[in-house]
C-alpha cells in the first residue's frame, strides 16, 4: 500500500511539473547548427558535512546529513536522465585540506576546494542543497538563491515555481539574489543557485526533510528542473526522456 501511494504521488508530481513547464515554455531546444556547444555538467553541493554539520533540529537532525541524502537522490535522478554530473562529496566528509587543523580552519579550507573543483569544470552549473533555520517555528517553506553569473536568475526562479508547484502550493516564498556574504556562490565562475530545502526549526518541515519520500519528492523536482534548463549547454535531456523514464525513475527511488 506505501509503494502504490508513493508510486501515485509521483505520477501526479510528474504532471504537476509537466504543466507547469508548458505554461512556461520551458523546453530544451537544440543548440544552433554550427555552434560548439559546451557539454554541460551539473555540479551538486550536499552543504557542509565532515567536522561541519551545518545547523540542526530540535531534535538534533544535522543539516548536513539531510543534504546529502537529498543531494544523492537528486545525482540518481539525474544519472538516470542521461545528464553528467559531479557530485563535491557524497560521504559525510569535507574538503578541507590536510594542513587545517581547527575547524575553523577546515571550514575556510573546505569551502575554498568547493570553488576551486566548481571552476575547474567546463560548463558547469552548481546546485547547493541546504535547510534553513530560524528562531520562531511558524517560518517554513523552501527557498532558491542565485548567483549573479549568467543564466542563474532564470534558473533560481524556474526552480522556485517548480519547488512551489511540485511539492509545496503554499510556499509564498521567491527566488532572490545570493547574500554577497556566501562564499562558495559569490566566487564561482559557473552560473549557480543555492536551495534552502526547508525549515529544520518548523516541525512538520523537519519531519518532511527527515521523510525519505519528500526527499524523492525534492530530488526529482530539482534534477527535472535542473535538466530542462540552460538549452544552450543541455545535453539533450528533456521532458519527453524523463516520462520515458519515469518508470526505472520511480522504482530506483523506491529501493532506496
Amino acid at each position: 500500500m506505501k509503494q502504490g501511494r508513493f508510486l501515485s504521488c509521483m505520477y501526479m508530481l510528474s504532471l504537476t511539473l509537466l504543466t507547469a513547464f508548458a505554461l512556461h515554455g520551458l523546453r530544451a531546444q537544440a543548440t544552433a547548427a554550427g555552434e560548439a556547444a559546451i557539454p554541460r555538467i551539473i555540479v551538486l553541493d550536499a552543504g557542509h558535512g565532515g567536522a561541519d554539520g551545518g545547523a540542526s533540529g530540535p531534535d538534533g537532525t544535522r543539516e548536513c546529513d539531510l543534504n546529502l541524502a537529498i543531494t544523492l537522490k537528486t545525482d540518481a535522478v539525474l544519472g538516470l536522465l542521461g545528464e553528467n554530473t559531479m557530485l563535491l562529496r557524497s560521504t559525510d566528509t569535507d574538503l578541507s585540506s590536510s594542513d587545517a587543523k581547527s575547524i575553523s580552519q577546515k571550514k575556510v579550507s573546505d569551502i575554498r576546494r568547493r570553488v576551486e573543483l566548481v571552476n575547474a569544470q567546463p560548463g558547469a552549473i552548481l546546485i547547493s542543497i541546504h535547510c534553513n533555520t530560524y528562531s520562531q517555528e511558524k517560518y517554513h517553506g523552501a527557498q532558491v538563491f542565485y548567483t549573479p553569473a549568467g543564466t542563474a536568475k532564470e534558473f533560481g526562479e524556474t526552480m522556485q515555481l517548480a519547488l512551489k508547484t511540485a511539492v509545496d502550493p503554499g510556499n509564498a516564498r521567491m527566488a532572490k539574489a545570493i547574500s554577497p556574504d556566501v562564499y562558495l556562490m559569490n566566487h564561482i565562475d559557473a552560473p549557480g543557485i543555492l536551495i534552502e530545502c526547508g525549515f529544520l526549526t518548523n516541525q512538520e518541515e523537519l519531519s518532511n526533510l527527515k521523510n525519505p519520500g519528500y526527499q524523492s519528492r525534492l530530488a526529482v523536482t530539482i534534477a527535472v528542473t535542473a535538466a530542462n534548463q540552460s538549452p544552450e549547454q543541455s545535453s539533450g535531456v528533456s521532458l519527453r526522456t524523463y516520462y520515458e523514464r519515469k518508470d526505472c525513475i520511480l522504482l530506483h527511488l523506491l529501493r532506496q
